[in-house]
């Protein structure tokens, strides 16, 4: 099972953006503190771009900023921003008929999952990227 960074890597690049504010930062320079690939920086703040939290300028001097204050930028608005799915996976094959459990658990754990996933996104309610700054020193 691989890991999908997307969040922590946007969560990484608006606390650069919000470190550097108001200034402009370059993908280049984003991604030496990420240790990676420029392209890959460009493409998550293309989804925070078109999310309206980051405002960003092609080009010789470009760069992006953030859209709006950090204290405006819950941990949800960025999980929205680059999700490419549910939090939560669950089975993508057919039951076997001739187990209990197996014809069952996937609706028991679609509502389950519903369910962590409300309460996960109210917690991310309450965490701004001005807050992960602060604790970044």
């Amino acid at each position: 099972m691989s890991k999908d960074r997307r969040f922590s890597t946007a969560i990484h690049i608006l606390t650069v953006l919000a470190f550097g504010a108001p200034d402009l930062v370059s993908s280049q320079s984003i991604s030496l503190g990420l240790r990676t690939n420029p392209a890959l920086v460009r493409r998550v703040l293309t989804k925070l771009s078109e999310s309206g939290l980051v405002v960003s300028t092609k080009g010789p001097g470009g760069g992006s900023c953030l859209a709006k204050p950090a204290d405006e930028i819950s941990l949800r608005d960025v999980y929205m921003a680059v999700r490419e799915g549910p939090i939560f996976g669950s089975f993508d094959k057919d039951p076997y008929s001739g187990c209990k459990v197996s014809r069952n658990i996937g609706g028991v754990l679609t509502n389950v999952y519903s369910e962590l996933e409300e309460t996960l996104m109210a917690g991310m309610d309450e965490v701004t990227i001005a807050r992960i700054l602060e604790s970044v020193g």
